[in-house]
């Protein structure tokens, strides 16, 4: 009796544990694991939550996004109108040559290059003295900081920093601050879930704060000064970039100088992508990174800065430190660089829709109406890419002294060779590379689509002209038959007399 007793708890005791699994696995967060697999967990995400807390003694701060947006030759009379209706256009101090609209307008009908800085923009309720320009910005910017840059003769770019206040610079440090705890994830359409830990669930939020942050700038240009980026499908893909500030911490520093260290809250930040990383030798600390394996944002880069590394005789300090020196800093030396990034995005996306538009030519079928939609897609593409090929032309002859000029010398480590590299130098290098094959593609592939429009179009002749001819041979035959009919009336009638 004891047997059978012991042997039907046994039953019960599995059909429980499969009937707490199935219910497990179909609503893990309502039924719960077994209590070992909990207990694991709590003491898991009590440590990922204290190595993922930014130090005390550390002031972590996002301080400013930026935007880059360009116009080309179809895009410059939205930049024209969009100076005009933001109040940029016009002189300032009764100077002709503070008219910023009209110097980009000279500078394009001549072949000049150049910048013109119009340094901090206010909001319309900040006028006051010594104030000369003004635009509406989100609630979370202090003020702008703006600048115009005429690349080449046929492309001009519109730099836009913006500054944060200081509650929006916490935006970061309050996500890695707050405790999280492991939980678990239906994958709709599969049986099973994820387990989403402590550290994957504030690099998750914080990439889609950053995406945010990103659309901040994007939206302000479609809204304001629309162009290639912002005033198209693009806009998702405006060239952007973020400033993080730090008191202590050193980002982009070589793991195999630093092998013991265990902080984790700059890895879930993202600014220890030391393979993509730039560092300006002036300050330590002070890095550029240019990635574009973001899953949410393409053209993005991400500028880090430790304050205290800047040297107390800095020029700026003359009214003591604070956070808009820092901004001042970054501007003044990103600009240039942020400026020939956005160049280098654009002739990627340039070339891109070169590829996109042959694979589309090249896979058209014999099928009437597929023909005439090609034929409008053919249209569409010479509408769209009106400036492209002056662009990638002016922009593949630019010099290296152009780079050198315009952006500061930050500096990596080519793996391969064990020899410094400095970004100007690899800036005019990537761009005259991917300008000159895009040159040569969109060459050949214009090429191509006129011979396929001319191909498309006599195909289409010749179709017209032999529905042409069976209309004729049809009317011919109507016309003999109109005839046979008449005279068939005519000897009736002449019979019946």
């Amino acid at each position: 009796m004891n047997g059978f007793l012991d042997q039907f708890t046994k039953n019960v005791l599995i059909a429980l544990r499969n009937t707490q699994r199935r219910l497990h696995l179909r609503f893990p967060n309502i039924f719960p694991d077994d209590s070992e697999s909990r207990k694991f967990f709590k003491e898991h995400d009590a440590k990922e939550n204290i190595i993922s807390q930014v130090p005390l003694d550390e002031d972590l701060r996002q301080s400013a996004i930026w935007g880059v947006e360009l116009y080309g030759p179809k895009e410059i009379s939205a930049l024209y109108e969009g100076l005009e209706k933001l109040g940029w256009a016009g002189s300032r101090f009764g100077l002709p040559d503070t008219d910023c609209l009209e110097w980009v307008r000279r500078a394009r009908q001549y072949g000049h290059t150049g910048k013109r800085n119009l340094s901090i923009v206010y909001r319309h309720k900040e006028k006051g003295p010594g104030r000369d320009y003004f635009a509406p910005m989100p609630d979370i910017c202090n003020y702008l900081l703006v600048s115009i840059t005429q690349i080449t003769p046929s492309l001009t770019a519109v730099h836009v920093y913006f500054v944060l206040n200081d509650e929006a610079t916490k935006l970061y440090e309050s996500i890695l601050n707050e405790d999280r705890k492991t939980y678990y994830q239906k994958v709709r359409g599969r049986k099973g879930y994820l387990i989403p830990g402590v550290l994957n669930q504030k690099r998750d939020l914080i990439e889609q704060a950053r995406l945010k942050r990103a659309h901040i700038a994007s939206g302000w240009f479609s809204q304001h000064l629309p162009g290639l980026f912002s005033g198209g499908p693009l806009i998702d893909e405006l060239p952007t970039g973020e400033l993080i500030l730090m008191d202590n911490y050193a980002a982009l520093k070589d793991p195999g100088e630093n092998k013991f260290s265990k902080t984790k809250w700059p890895d879930v930040l993202g600014i220890d992508q030391w393979l993509d990383g730039w560092i300006n030798p002036t300050y330590e600390g002070y890095g550029l990174i240019i990635d574009s394996r973001h899953n949410l944002k393409k053209y993005h880069c991400t500028v880090t800065l430790r304050t205290s590394s800047v040297p107390d005789d800095y020029y700026l300090f003359r009214n003591g430190r604070n956070r808009g020196v820092y901004d001042a800093i970054v501007y003044q030396d990103l600009g240039g660089v942020a400026v020939h990034l956005a160049t280098s995005s654009y002739i990627k996306e340039i070339g891109r829709r070169i590829r996109e538009t042959r694979e589309v030519v090249s896979q058209v079928s014999n099928n009437r109406l597929t023909l005439i939609d090609t034929l409008d897609q053919l249209e569409t593409f010479y509408r769209d890419t009106i400036g492209d090929p002056a662009i990638v032309e002016e922009l593949s002859k630019l010099g290296k002294h152009d780079f050198e000029f315009d952006c500061t010398k930050f500096v990596t480590q080519n793996l391969i060779r064990g020899e410094k590299v400095e970004l100007p130098t690899a800036l005019y290098k990537l761009t005259k590379r991917i300008s000159e094959n895009v040159h040569a593609d969109g060459r050949s592939a214009r090429q191509l689509f006129q011979e396929f429009s001319s191909t498309l179009s006599t195909r289409e002749s010749i179709r017209t002209q032999q529905r042409m001819e069976r209309l004729t041979i049809v009317a011919i035959v109507i016309a003999c038959i109109s005839l046979v009919v008449a005279a068939i009336g005519v000897y009736v009638s002449g019979t019946g007399k």
